[in-house]
């Protein structure tokens, strides 16, 4: 059954033993420099590495995109661009290397395998996969990676699964398998087990399926279903929950958060995006949620990247009113402004913080303060005007703060 033609506020929740609130936001940080849809991330050396995606008037990248949280910019340099434009394709880091698996080009699915090597800082060719796919799921498993389901040229939704014998440089056909055909599910893999949520299959599914190697195969476990049934999102691991980020639902394109309970084995309602995207990737680094790219509700690609920011405070100290001693809020009136816009910052701790404009494209536009800020409220202007005191031009900007501890990021429309 073919699919889509693009496919081609707080929680609470309370533990027997650890009794805390989880709250969080998700807040905008500087975007990409290019639009991409399709698209799909891994992390390397504690960046985040994204490859290829569909952009603005259909065109299909071969580029990528490296985001250093220390730095907070979108590098587009210094990794050299792979052979064959893709979307909708899958990537996995795999002995010190990054593999790029399938997907779709202009105009043919693809089972082409590219390999980055960090090292070299160069691509090379790894032998194709037999079964051409898009919208598949790639993961690591037993040493092995494994991809699985997606759908060929002809839009016949696949139920094969391969593996690749790295010592051979081939990939070879279980002969097992999947319990269900699925393309574009929501799959990652926990500690050796895989979990795959949703996908197409004669429409949305909301169906969710383990597996895990046993005696050499893959063995396939059905669990609960879903809440409603999405596909053409992402799940990302934090700690013991697995998030459910955004996709397709009966609804059309979704801001959606679901979280799985990996302890209780039970779903609940997470802090929707602000942004509903489909086609979008994300990752976990460092402890932080990052949501990537994606098509918009009129099915253009998007560079908005929205990262999640989670509070997490002991019930014993809700009575104190107690914030942990980290977190950074801001806000901006009026927004979008014209002329000058006012800034507050809310800081819990004293330390050393850095307040820095950036546009979208993510050039630096003017340090606003550097230096030691006490805990409270803080209040800084500006006036539309770079470091020279020339003025700037209409558009999106962000303000970055941040500290040996922690950061934030603030989005502003200048409108002149």
């Amino acid at each position: 059954m073919s699919v889509p033609a693009k496919l081609g506020r707080i929680l609470l929740v309370m533990f027997v033993f650890t009794a805390v609130s989880r709250a969080g936001q998700w807040v905008e940080i500087t975007p990409l420099n290019t639009p991409r849809a399709g698209v799909v991330s891994v992390v390397w050396q504690n960046k985040i590495y994204v490859f290829g995606g569909k952009s603005i008037n259909n065109r299909v990248l071969n580029t990528v995109e490296i985001y250093d949280p220390k730095i907070g910019i979108w590098d587009t340099t210094s990794v050299p661009p792979f052979d064959k434009e893709r979307y909708n394709a899958a990537a996995v880091v795999f002995k010190n290397k990054i593999y790029l698996i399938g997907g779709r080009d202009d105009d043919d699915v693809l089972g082409d395998v590219e390999v980055y090597d960090p090292a070299q800082n160069s691509w090379s060719d790894a032998q194709d996969l037999p079964s051409e796919r898009e919208g598949l799921s790639a993961t690591v498993l037993n040493g092995h990676i494994y991809v699985m389901g997606g759908q060929n040229e002809d839009h016949y939704i696949l139920n094969k699964i391969e593996w690749y014998d790295e010592s051979e440089d081939e990939w070879k056909e279980e002969k097992d398998k999947m319990p269900q055909p699925k393309v574009a599910p929501l799959a990652i893999s926990v500690e050796n087990l895989f979990y795959m949520f949703g996908g197409y299959y004669f429409g949305l599914t909301k169906t969710f399926y383990t597996a895990i190697v046993h005696d050499g195969k893959l063995k396939w476990n059905k669990n609960i279903d879903m809440p409603r049934a999405r596909a053409y999102g992402v799940a990302i691991q934090k700690k013991d929950s697995i998030f459910l980020v955004g996709g397709e639902t009966s609804s059309g394109i979704t801001n959606d958060v679901t979280i799985y309970d990996l302890s209780n084995k039970v779903f609940f309602q997470g802090v929707p995006l602000n942004t509903p995207r489909s086609g979008l990737t994300g990752v976990a680094l460092n402890d932080t949620l990052y949501a990537i790219g994606g098509y918009s509700v009129n099915n253009v690609p998007s560079n908005t990247v929205e990262m999640y920011v989670p509070v997490t405070t002991d019930i014993s100290n809700w009575n104190n009113n107690k914030i942990p001693n980290t977190t950074i809020l801001i806000n901006g009136y009026p927004n979008p402004f014209n002329g000058a816009i006012s800034i507050q910052i809310s800081l819990t701790r004293i330390d050393f913080y850095t307040i820095t404009l950036y546009n979208a494209l993510g050039d630096k536009i003017k340090t606003i303060y550097s230096g030691i800020l006490n805990n409270g409220r803080h209040r800084f202007v500006w006036r539309g005007k770079d470091e020279t005191g020339n003025d700037t031009g209409s558009g999106i900007y962000f303000l970055r703060v941040q500290s040996r501890h922690a950061f934030a990021t603030y989005k502003m429309v200048y409108i002149k």
